[in-house]
């Protein structure tokens, strides 16, 4: 059964590809570029599919070339079949990353988006799943997703989407903005705690601010103008300083951190 199409349900605002603050500039009401890449709903758009479903993955596209005919859809199973035949496809304009997402998966997918930003910075990104944590889908765009498509939405939806998104916009449901809204409302107005900032030195916490926006090593090396190998010591003494067993523990316990010296 086709899902029915309540127009207060999602929102599609226009943001500028260029723009350093992604989610923030978002939020604060950037614009489109004007044609970018001559690209406009009458352009066909070269997709590639990634899901380890096929049936899933073979219906979808099925569905979203039932509403769009001019989409030129290629289907792999991971990253690494799609890199395995660059040649043959040529120019891909989105890559629609289908995910099971779940928090135990969550760094797994943010490092193929991180990877994507890296080795395909002309590619936009869409992330097709149901994210239960808004945190993620925030990290996501930092890392550098373009679209967020929750499994709610209608495939007109879905594919009006997507062409935004491959003419520079960002794609996000107004349910995630709304939510965005309230933790806004909520963060404080303050940045590191200083008891917080005198536990690292002034290097490591520049890793810790680029974790927590959720980027790659590869990425905070660039970034830092850092090795990568180095930024890996740093993540790792970061981590050894607050017991923490992953980068999302160094993230929440650092925010714990904070609020215990900023009781509301």
């Amino acid at each position: 059964m086709s899902a029915v199409h309540d127009a207060s349900s999602f929102s599609i605002h226009p943001v500028d590809k260029a723009s350093p603050g992604g989610v923030d500039s978002f939020l604060a009401g950037s614009w489109l570029e004007d044609q970018r890449r001559g690209l406009d709903r009458e352009t066909p758009l070269t997709i590639a599919v990634i899901d380890d479903r096929p049936l899933i993955r073979d219906c979808f596209g099925r569905g979203l070339r039932a509403v769009d005919e001019t989409l030129e859809l290629h289907y792999f199973s991971d990253l690494k079949s799609l890199d395995a035949s660059d040649a043959k496809i040529g120019h891909i304009n989105i890559i629609l990353i289908c995910a099971t997402w779940s928090k135990a998966k969550s760094e797994h997918y943010m490092s193929q988006i991180a990877k994507v930003r890296a080795d395909r910075p002309e590619t936009d990104t869409i992330i097709l799943s149901e994210i239960e944590d808004v945190s993620d889908v925030l990290r996501a765009f930092e890392v550098g997703v373009r679209g967020y498509i929750p499994p709610t939405v209608s495939l007109e939806v879905a594919v009006s989407a997507m062409h935004l998104v491959a003419a520079g916009g960002i794609y996000v449901p107004a349910s995630i903005l709304t939510r965005c809204e309230q933790l806004i409302r909520q963060s404080p107005t303050t940045s590191a705690d200083e008891d917080s900032v005198s536990l690292f030195t002034s290097r490591q916490m520049l890793v810790i601010d680029a974790l927590r926006k959720g980027k790659a090593n590869k990425i905070i090396a660039y970034d830092l103008n850092m090795c990568e190998s180095t930024v890996k010591v740093h993540v790792r003494n970061i981590m050894k300083r607050l017991k923490a067993r992953n980068r999302t523990e160094v993230v929440y316990l650092l925010s714990k951190l904070e609020g215990s010296r900023h009781p509301a």
